[in-house]
């Protein structure tokens, strides 16, 4: 079946799901990563590298079921990085951070076994702790296979691209309202998840959307609207 809109504001089903891409706006992607166990050396030894990238693959799959295994502490890129005013949600040593006003909203919310969990942020030099405010690490605790490549608008998608842990898949481009259709399961479970064959991005229900843009969360997490497929 070709991709098409229906309805006044070209969607279907008996709500609303969100898309966030972090790919849509790259200037969401700021200078930070992980920071070294020993401050004074600018990169990591051989083991720390593996085992951050172990559990990097594992946030990515939404298989991170402990906080605990998440960074403590996440600095400027290079040492003379300057970090102004980081905004309340953006994405850095890849995964997505937000600050403790959107980390207030999410935790009303059925997350899974996912979470928020803090995060401390310094300066390039590792010695200057980004103080204005607190921000955690936002950890996903659902993974649904709702996308339906066949209905969505694939022009607006990457096809067949690794995504996590040797899976193929796709990865949204510039994703428009509605360019994106679920199928219905993804009306079922927890109000945030990530999808089995898309990257770079993860989804939410109405509601939990509803509550961030009443606190006037929304305008940096790139949201656009997905279709629900009609179950019959």
């Amino acid at each position: 079946m070709p991709w098409s809109k229906t309805g006044a504001d070209g969607l279907t089903g008996p709500t609303r799901i969100w898309i966030s891409c972090w790919t849509a706006d790259w200037q969401l992607t700021k200078p930070i990563r992980i920071m070294p166990e020993k401050r004074d050396e600018f990169d990591m030894m051989q083991p720390e590298l593996a085992h951050w990238a172990a559990v990097s693959s594992d946030y990515r799959s939404a298989l991170i079921k402990d906080p605990s295994r998440l960074p403590k502490y996440l600095c400027g890129r290079k040492l003379d990085t300057k970090l102004r005013r980081l905004p309340d949600f953006f994405y850095g040593a890849g995964m997505y951070i937000v600050s403790q006003k959107a980390a207030d909203v999410f935790r009303q919310f059925d997350l899974g076994y996912g979470g928020c969990a803090p995060v401390t942020i310094f300066q390039g030099d590792r010695r200057a702790e980004l103080s204005e405010t607190e921000y955690s690490i936002l950890y996903f605790g659902c993974c649904k296979q709702a996308f339906s490549a066949e209905l969505s608008n694939m022009t607006a998608f990457s096809r067949n691209m690794y995504i996590r842990q040797g899976q193929k898949g796709y990865n949204p481009l510039e994703v428009g309202d509605g360019d994106c259709v679920l199928s219905a399961m993804a009306l079922e479970g927890p109000d945030l998840w990530i999808d089995a064959s898309v990257g770079s991005a993860f989804f939410m229900s109405e509601r939990l959307v509803a509550a961030i843009k009443g606190a006037g969360l929304s305008g940096t997490m790139c949201l656009k609207s997905c279709r629900v497929a009609d179950p019959t």
